[in-house]
């Protein structure tokens, strides 16, 4: 076996075996479902690799937020339109504002889950999470979202993700990750606003009815 396969092969199995201990943890009745449900997640956390590994290569580190320009340079695993500030990775739609210092992820399809773990993704590359907050929407139907504040080398960033798993097969599935690379993170009173990455009105949500300090990833 290849270096590079063995060590993935190990990352595989710290991942399920971990997964599992969670899990476990949580739900003790669940082991005649934890192996399968594991498996899938890491599944959705491989699914996630070129979108972490996008969202790392914006990291501003010694650098300040990098141009337009620069941002896309940092980017040639996506496809870019002509005018630069869209694009495709894979089957996920990808959006990068003139300025350079924020960056959307967008999937959908009809009647699907979406196939993708992008926090899992980034803590397997060494992410720190903080939870600023979670909007409860009145209906699960309506989707989960959760916006966090996210550190690697002392680096942080804000990120929202939006998880909507079809509710009938006629309907789509919905995954958004939205990402802000500025400074400061948005308090309570911005949330509420909607003056966060992605916020202000996701598609089928209607606005929150509260917010909660933490909740589950809406993986």
């Amino acid at each position: 076996m290849e270096a590079a396969d063995t060590g993935l092969a190990a990352g595989e199995q710290a991942f399920l075996e971990r997964c599992r201990s969670e899990v476990l943890h949580l739900r003790p009745d669940a082991t005649t479902w934890v192996d399968r449900s594991c498996v899938v997640k890491w599944r959705r956390t491989e699914n996630a690799t070129a979108m972490a590994e996008a969202i790392l290569a914006l990291l501003p580190k010694d650098d300040p937020l990098p141009s337009a320009d620069e941002a896309r340079a940092r980017l040639p695993m996506v496809q870019w339109s002509s005018g630069g500030t869209d694009g495709m990775l894979h089957e996920l739609n990808v959006h990068l504002p003139g300025k350079g210092n924020e960056i959307s992820f967008y999937w959908q399809q009809q009647g699907s889950e979406a196939p993708y773990s992008v926090v899992e993704a980034l803590r397997l590359r060494g992410v720190g999470f903080h939870t600023l907050g979670c909007p409860q929407y009145p209906g699960a139907s309506m989707g989960r979202e959760k916006v966090m504040r996210a550190t690697l080398d002392g680096i942080s960033f804000t990120l929202a993700v939006y998880n909507r798993p079809a509710p009938i097969g006629i309907e789509p599935g919905i995954y958004a990750v939205d990402v802000d690379f500025s400074d400061a993170a948005p308090d309570m009173a911005a949330l509420r606003a909607g003056r966060y990455p992605g916020g202000g009105g996701r598609a089928f949500a209607v606005d929150p009815i509260g917010w909660a300090a933490d909740c589950p990833d809406p993986e």
